[in-house]
């Protein structure tokens, strides 16, 4: 018979006589974060080898290629920083200069492409993406971290 004091543990959901003190499994959050860089690294792939399928729409419409960095690197830096609990560094929110560093590597290793320009533009939406939606992050998290 199961003791029913035993502690319970979320990660396996049954009870077990030594849990950890925290459990080491992946939040959903942590999970769609992981999967929404995953998706990212495969555009940024397709890009680098000059297939893109979406590319051709995103020169017939206006804007659509800043919107794109705006949204996709914004929604990744929100994930991102609900995942790690909005913890700061300084005032930044660490997932915002993660997120952002990257695109600033990403963006400026497109020097380098043949199938690739390097755009201010890009890098500014991006940065507008990450702020947007730190300030999302903010609102959602009840208390950030230091």
């Amino acid at each position: 018979m199961l003791n029913n004091k035993l502690p319970y543990n979320a990660c396996q959901s049954h009870f077990i006589p030594n849990p950890p003190k925290k459990p080491k499994c992946m939040t959903r959050l942590q999970k769609l974060t992981l999967l929404y860089g995953l998706v990212i690294i495969i555009i940024l792939i397709l890009a680098d080898i000059g297939y893109l399928p979406i590319a051709r729409l995103m020169r017939i419409l206006p804007y659509s290629d800043k919107l794109g960095h705006f949204f996709l690197i914004g929604l990744f830096g929100l994930f991102l920083n609900l995942s790690l609990s909005c913890r700061k560094w300084g005032f930044f929110l660490m997932g915002s200069l993660i997120i952002g560093s990257l695109a600033t590597l990403e963006e400026f290793s497109q020097l380098y492409s043949s199938h690739r320009t390097f755009d201010w533009g890009d890098l500014a939406a991006d940065y507008l993406g990450l702020f947007f939606f730190g300030i999302l992050a903010r609102w959602f998290c009840p208390t950030t971290k230091d």
